[in-house]
């Protein structure tokens, strides 16, 4: 599904989907601290993951999400000298 950034770490996908598994791509390989939510609409988001505590090194991280329909993703950092996504790929059942 194809994301359009609006700001700063928040996405629109063009259309509402039944998420099952968001992908990320970081531009290298490095400590990323970060958590990810959803929402529908711009009320009551969700959250999907929450790496904020993260230590592992990573250069792409697969997350399968249960069950959850949205239209807006939105990844916060804790660095924001490490806000760096080189891709992201949303898979879901579209819905509308």
């Amino acid at each position: 599904m194809k994301l359009i950034p609006i700001h700063n770490g928040l996405w629109i996908l063009k259309k509402r989907l039944e998420i099952s598994q968001i992908k990320i791509i970081f531009p290298k390989e490095d400590v990323y601290q970060y958590k990810i939510e959803a929402a529908d609409g711009y009320d009551n988001w969700s959250l999907v993951a929450d790496f904020m505590n993260n230590q592992n090194m990573e250069s792409e991280k697969k997350i399968e999400v249960p069950q959850l329909v949205g239209n807006l993703i939105r990844i916060s950092f804790k660095d924001a000298k490490k806000a760096k996504i080189a891709e992201m790929e949303v898979i879901g059942i579209v819905l509308e």
